[in-house]
C-alpha cells in the first residue's frame, strides 16, 4: 500500500469543513451580526441580510455539492478497490 501525504489524504474532510463554515457564517453569524449592527447603529433593522452564497442563483452551492459528491463517490470507489485487492491477495485479517 502506498503512503499518502496528509493533504492528499485529508483534502476531502477539509473541503467539507470549509463548506460547513461558509454556510454557518453566511446563514447564521453574518445575518445576526448585520441585524445587531443596524439595531445598535440606527435603532432598527432597515436592510435584511442577503446571503452571499445565494447570489447568481446559488451556483456556489451546486458547485460545492458536485465537488463533495464526486469526492465522496471516488473515495468510496477507492475503498472498494482496496478491499478487493486485499481480498484477492489474501491479506485480509478479518476472515
Amino acid at each position: 500500500m502506498k503512503h499518502e501525504r496528509w493533504l492528499q489524504k485529508y483534502w476531502r474532510p477539509m473541503m467539507a469543513i470549509v463548506y460547513m463554515a461558509i454556510i454557518v457564517f453566511d446563514f447564521i453569524i453574518f445575518p445576526i451580526s448585520w441585524s445587531l449592527v443596524q439595531v445598535y447603529g440606527v435603532g432598527e433593522v432597515a436592510i435584511q441580510w442577503s446571503p452571499l452564497t445565494l447570489l447568481s442563483g446559488g451556483v456556489f452551492h451546486a458547485a460545492m455539492g458536485a465537488v463533495l459528491g464526486v469526492a465522496a463517490w471516488s473515495r468510496g470507489q477507492e475503498k472498494i478497490q482496496r478491499l478487493k485487492t486485499e481480498y484477492e491477495e489474501g491479506t485480509d485479517d478479518g476472515q
